[in-house]
């Protein structure tokens, strides 16, 4: 079977694909972020993977994903997560490291409100920020 690596432009098509055929079978409305195709096509090294990894890769950011739409987090392991394995993204047309951060402040801030138990004040230590800094946050969110 051919590598992915050498077929880059149909990872978005596949990707959707194996999405749209998850969706359907579990009833969910998840969508793949701009941020996850992008991942997918450009940070993931594909010269051992085929379509089955694709698909395998897809389910499991269906299930990690918090939210309905899916990120470059959800496809990867607790360890590699817990290690990050995928390390620093390489930059690419079209990279945003605005987006690219503000995602992870996201993500940091929902991990530390989920573990605080949406404590605002026990979140803040867990981030070692000011307890309004957190609520600034979340009101910037609501708006």
């Amino acid at each position: 079977m051919q590598s992915l690596n050498d077929r880059q432009e149909d990872i978005p098509i596949l990707a959707h694909h194996f999405l749209d055929s998850h969706n359907k079978e579990t009833g969910c409305t998840k969508r793949l972020s701009s941020e996850a195709i992008d991942f997918l096509v450009h940070q993931m090294d594909w010269k051992n993977g085929n379509i089955r990894m694709l698909g395998n890769l897809i389910s499991r950011g269906v299930l990690l994903a918090q939210e309905d739409d899916i990120f470059p987090a959800d496809f990867l392991t607790a360890d590699q997560t817990a290690g990050m394995a995928i390390g620093i993204p390489e930059p690419y047309a079209g990279f945003s490291i605005n987006d690219y951060l503000s995602q992870i402040r996201e993500r940091l801030y929902h991990s530390a409100l989920e573990k605080a138990e949406n404590n605002q004040a026990a979140a803040a230590r867990f981030l070692g920020i000011s307890a309004q800094a957190v609520s600034d946050y979340l009101k910037n969110q609501r708006s």
